[in-house]
Parts: C-alpha cells; structure tokens; sequence
C-alpha cells in the first residue's frame, strides 16, 4: 500500500485508480468506489488548491532568505 500510494500520479482522479487496486488487494469490495468517485472530484480541487499553496509559500519562504544572499553577492560583484 505505501508502494501504491508513493506512484500515485499527479493527475485529477488519479487516486481513485490506485484507491481500487489498494482495495481489490485488501479484499475490499470495490463497489463503493462509485460513490467516493463521486466526491473526490470536489476534494481534489481542494487538495490541488493547498498544494499550490504551499508550494508557492515555500518559495516564498526560500526567496526571503535565500534570494537575499544571492542578490547582495551579485551587487558586490559587481562593485568589484
């Protein structure tokens, strides 16, 4: 299960199809899949939107205290 959900793709709906070869592996019935199919659609918009923004607070975050250096090191070089 952990190797299934490390190759999950990064696509909508993608978890849905490693979701059911989890469950037949399980020995769950995959009936119910149907109805979680149904809802992820909207959950993954919410997934997707707090991926992004972490994502983008990430950069942030390493531009504030890295892009910093990086800008006064191309400013002294260019003093020289």
């Amino acid at each position: 299960m952990v190797a299934a959900s490390i190759g999950t793709p990064a696509i909508p709906g993608g978890g849905v199809i490693v979701l059911a070869s989890v469950l037949q592996g399980a020995g769950i019935p995959v009936d119910g899949l149907i109805i979680v199919i149904g809802i992820d659609r909207v959950l993954g918009m919410f997934r997707t939107a707090v991926n992004v923004t972490g994502d983008l607070t990430a950069c942030l975050v390493f531009d504030r205290y890295y892009g910093l250096k990086e800008s006064l090191k191309t400013i002294a070089s260019k003093t020289e």
